[in-house]
Order: C-alpha cells, then structure tokens, then sequence
C-alpha cells in the first residue's frame, strides 16, 4: 500500500503538466468611483474571462502613475488571503480598491494564472516545495499580466 502511495506521488510530480489553452484573452476596465460604507473613495474594476478555461486572479496588483510621459509603479498592494478568485469561462468579477492618490492618468495592472482545479494545484504545490530541495522542477505555467486602460483621477470636491 505504501509503494503504491509512493508511486502515484511520484507520478503526479514527475508527469508533465499539459496546458489546457491560453487565458490571454482577459480583459480589466474601470467602472467608475464610489464611496464605501466609511465614505472613502473607492475604484471599481471589472475583470472578464473570454478565454476557453477558468483563471485565477493573482493575491496582489499595482497601480500604475503616468508622470511626466512615463508609467511609474506604485507600491504594490497584497491582499489579505493567499488565493486569488477564480474567474470561469466567459465570465466577470467585480471588485472594488481603494481609489489611487495619483495627481494625473493610472492604470491597473492586475496578474493571473490558468486555474486547472485543486489536484493541479496541489502537484504544482509540490513541485516548489521539490525545487526547493534543489531537484529539477519546472514551473510550467505562465502568470499573464493583465492592464486597464488609463483612467482619469477622481473629481477633486
């Protein structure tokens, strides 16, 4: 019984993982500005899945100032769980981030990854924790970038 254990541990770390399609067809927009419960301003974004396989918003993202012709960073903003949601085919997600101090134009630059389900995760999940030993894993799977378009600053009252 423990061979067994043992080799199918050994196949789903060494078997290579296979793409299931491309999740670069994913799209971020601003909606608008809001007040939350507390008054403060708040963004709202909306992120569409139009690819064929579910993604998983990344658990950070980074506003982005256009000064003086030039997109610059801001600092990078990590949310408090360690997962990000997923988002299925053909579908949004709607959330909403503390409205950036930028004085001019930003935009949002968001990452995500292929979701293939928690086994998936679980073998990547191992394969660090290999590569950590020093073994020769690879981590197959991209992390796309995703980007909204320029946006306004909010009306200054």
């Amino acid at each position: 019984m423990a061979l067994l254990g043992i080799g199918l541990m050994a196949l789903l770390v060494i078997a290579p993982t296979k793409p299931a399609g491309d999740a670069s067809a994913v799209s971020g927009a601003f909606l608008g500005y809001t007040n939350n419960s507390a008054g403060k301003q708040i963004a709202i974004i909306r992120i569409h899945n139009r690819s064929p396989i579910a993604i998983r918003r990344q658990w950070y993202y980074e506003v982005q100032a256009l000064t003086n012709g030039t997109w610059k960073p801001q600092p990078t903003v990590h949310l408090p769980y360690a997962r990000g949601p997923v988002i299925p085919p053909n579908e949004s997600e709607l959330w909403t981030m503390n409205a950036p101090a930028a004085e001019g134009r930003w935009r949002l630059w968001f990452p995500y990854v292929e979701d293939h389900g928690r086994l998936r995760e679980m073998k990547k999940a191992i394969r660090r924790k290999l590569r950590g030993l020093g073994l020769p894993f690879k981590d197959s799977e991209p992390t796309y970038m995703g980007l909204t378009e320029e946006v306004e600053p909010p009306a200054r009252e």
